[in-house]
Parts: structure tokens; sequence; C-alpha cells
């Protein structure tokens, strides 16, 4: 079997800081206005936020994007208008119909926390770098910016599949936001064919899944794993390489070309003893080190 993920494009809207503050401002409004059966504009004014009334946001704010303090003031607008239309809605609806604004109230929450922060004057600004888990649209909450490599940025999800290479069909399928890494993929696709009745006994994955437990489970019952390796950094010529060694990653040990075998686990630095690589005769095609 074969585990491989690939970008699955979300559907939701990708915006930037303020444009998510706003959407999900305009949002609590249109279900308000559905609510109390009152136009949106009557609404927009009486809490305090008339950016709403303009075709969009940035519109409304009608700044000079180009200049960083006209920017930075429009981050302070915004804020006060937002807030207030926050306090608006505590003041005049009751729990009970407060609840269909739940989920955009947390958006703002969210948008907040993770995007704005008070500096010491006690302005509000953009944070400075990404929050980890970072929130980049209202109407689909689980959506993520992810890489595809350094130069190639998709929104949305990884989908994974796992495919039998002998007949071949596609026996399992997983999800996960775009900024998760590959390994926590393999874990809902494992239990999916244990449901099946299905043992793995083959396992083809590239390095993002080689430290999901899948490849554990697989190498414990006794199944082999391919992955392609690393590369190998550029050493003398008159020198072992890492290809000298003989890695056994099943019975987690590593054998030098002496002989010499050392215990590891995955992810470790191997070191050898030094008093025997000291009376070793090949210890100048191990090392240049005194």
């Amino acid at each position: 079997m074969a585990i491989d993920s690939r970008p699955l494009a979300g559907a939701g809207r990708v915006e930037d800081t303020i444009n998510l503050l706003g959407h999900a401002a305009r949002s609590i409004v249109r279900v308000v206005s559905k609510i109390t059966e009152r136009p949106p504009e009557e609404i927009g004014r009486k809490a305090g936020i008339p950016l709403l009334l303009a075709p969009s946001i940035k519109a409304g704010l009608d700044l000079d994007w180009s200049d960083p303090k006209q920017k930075a003031a429009a981050i302070q607008i915004l804020e006060r208008q937002v807030s207030s239309l926050q306090q608006w809605v505590d003041r005049h609806l009751d729990d009970v119909v407060e609840q269909p604004l739940r989920t955009y109230l947390d958006a703002i929450t969210q948008v907040r926390d993770q995007d704005l922060e008070t500096a010491e004057d006690g302005t509000v600004r953009i944070r400075q770098g990404v929050a980890p888990d970072r929130r980049v649209s209202i109407e689909d909450a689980e959506m993520r910016h992810g890489r595809k490599s350094r130069s190639k940025r998709f929104d949305g999800y990884k989908e994974h599949i796992a495919r039998d290479l002998d007949l071949p069909i596609i026996v399992a399928c997983a999800v996960t936001p775009a900024n998760r890494p590959e390994e926590e993929g393999a874990a809902p696709i494992a239990e999916d064919i244990q449901r099946q009745r299905l043992r793995l006994v083959e396992l083809h994955i590239d390095r993002a899944y080689v430290n999901s437990p899948v490849v554990d489970d697989v190498i414990r019952a006794g199944g082999q794993v391919f992955s392609k390796p690393w590369g190998q950094r550029a050493r003398s010529p008159d020198l072992f390489s890492k290809r000298d060694f003989k890695i056994d990653l099943r019975a987690k040990t590593i054998t030098c070309p002496a002989g010499q075998v050392e215990v590891f686990e995955p992810g470790d630095t191997v070191e050898f003893d030094p008093e025997e690589c000291g009376a070793c005769p090949l210890r100048a095609k191990c090392t240049q080190a005194a």
C-alpha cells in the first residue's frame, strides 16, 4: 500500500485581518437584521459601526493603504467599531436570540487573539509574525494556510489517500487542515484499514509520514516500510560516508565499517565508543578530528 497527500482547496474565502473582522461583523448585522426584522443600515448605525454601510470595509475606511500610519489608524477605527457592535449585541439581545450569532462572535474573538496585540501606549496594532494555527476564513473555520513547497502555498486542507498497489484501488482516505504535518493523516487511514480487516504488510511512503505511529505498527508486525532516504552530504572522498555504515531500522542498531555496533532511537545522534575508535585502524577513514 502507498500513502500520499495532495492539496485540497477550501471553499471559504481567504481574507486578511481587516476583512476577516469586517466579514464577521457584517454577518452579525445580517443575522440580527433577520431576527429583529430591521434593515441592516439601521442596526449598523445604532450599533456604532458605520463602516458596514460602505460597499466594503476598506472602502469605508477610505485611507491611503501605502501609508503605514494610515494603515495603523485603520486598525484602531475598525477595532473600536467592532467592539461597539459586540457591546450593542450584549445589551440588546438575550442569550436565546444571541445563539445564532455565536459562530461569528467567536470568530471575532479568535481573529483578535491571533492577529492583534496591544502596544505599550495602549493602541491596538497588527501582531508581528503569524500565529501557529491562524484562522484564514470566517465561513470555514478549519481552513488553514499550507505549503506544498517553500515557494508554493495553498489554502484549505490536505487530502490523504491510501492505495493498494496490487489491485489497484483506494482503500482509505483522510482530510487534515493544510498546516498539519502529514503524519497526522496516516493515523485515521490506518484505523480505517483495520476496520476493513485488512493488514498492512508493505508500506510505501514519502519522508513526511516517517514519524507516524503507522510506520512503527507495520515494522512491529513484521512488515516492510519503503521510503526515499535523505540525500547524503558530500564528504571528503577519503572518508567513509553514511552508506558505509549498516543501519538496521528494525533492530535499531548501526554497525560501523570496523564492526562496532551501537543501539539508537530514530532521530538521535549516534556516538561510538571513543576508546574503541581511538585504537581502530580505520579511524582515519571515519574522521579528521584530533
